[in-house]
């Protein structure tokens, strides 16, 4: 399995994630927010 893979799988596990989600886009007043993966390179 490669680095992205592992990362995705950690982030679908953490349960706060789609609350932290949820109150971005009502504080925002956005209609869509996402967890990026940035490195050096990408």
């Amino acid at each position: 399995m490669d680095d992205i893979q592992v990362d995705v799988q950690a982030i679908g596990r953490m349960a706060e994630v789609p609350t932290i989600l949820e109150v971005i886009c009502k504080t925002t007043g956005m209609g869509f927010s996402a967890v990026a993966r940035v490195t050096d390179i990408r």
